[in-house]
């Protein structure tokens, strides 16, 4: 588990006087191979090239296994707990961007920084730091299928999903179920048609935007 927000970090501000953000912070967490980086991508792929930030979670994995525990059951190192990841690296990276984004002199909003990570919302400092939270779901034989057609590096080992993936995903979404309602984190249906995901999100992006 991640530590405490570090005192000599300071979030730096994400709003100006008015009500528009100086930099919108949109976050996407929930089941793997859900959609969250698809939909980043598209989000990106509507603005004009700089107005879109993506931070991957899946890129601060701890490389050091010595950090990771080892599940003699899949012979298999647990990539799916908070402790597999660098939360505090991620998180200085992510206030880094924000303050480069709101300080540059050559920098002009609207910014959108979009947060990636498939347990962002169960570490608070990142929770916080979102304008826009969304929660990907995907039913077991969907996310089971998707998981099969995808590279992983390292690669999953046979009965890692069924014994590892899965029963975390069910705790983790277990563990912010709470949260959704305090923290408007909306709940976002995996299966549904990606276009039609892609309007819902951009709406309210746009809507955040112009300070509706």
């Amino acid at each position: 588990m991640s530590s405490s927000t570090p005192p000599e970090i300071e979030t730096p501000p994400t709003t100006g006087s008015g009500t528009k953000p100086l930099c919108l912070i949109v976050g996407l967490s929930g089941v793997t191979n859900g959609g969250k980086t698809t939909l980043s991508n598209k989000l990106a792929a509507h603005y004009p090239p700089g107005v879109v930030e993506i931070l991957l979670l899946d890129d601060y994995f701890w490389t050091d296994t010595n950090k990771l525990d080892y599940l003699q059951e899949v012979k298999h190192w647990d990539f799916d707990k908070m402790g597999a990841l660098n939360f505090d690296g991620f998180y200085r990276d992510v206030l880094a961007k924000i303050d480069k984004l709101t300080t540059s002199p050559n920098s002009s909003p609207p910014h959108i920084l979009i947060l990636d990570g498939f347990l962002l919302f169960n570490e608070p400092r990142l929770l916080a730091v979102c304008h826009l939270r969304y929660d990907f779901s995907l039913p077991y034989e969907v996310a089971k299928h998707r998981r099969e057609t995808r590279f992983y590096d390292p690669p999953d080992v046979p009965g890692y999903f069924e014994a590892v993936a899965w029963p975390a995903y069910l705790k983790h979404s277990r563990d912010i179920e709470a949260l959704k309602r305090q923290e408007g984190i909306v709940t976002i249906d995996g299966t549904e048609e990606g276009e039609k995901i892609f309007c819902r999100v951009l709406n309210d992006v746009e809507c955040a935007l112009s300070g509706r």
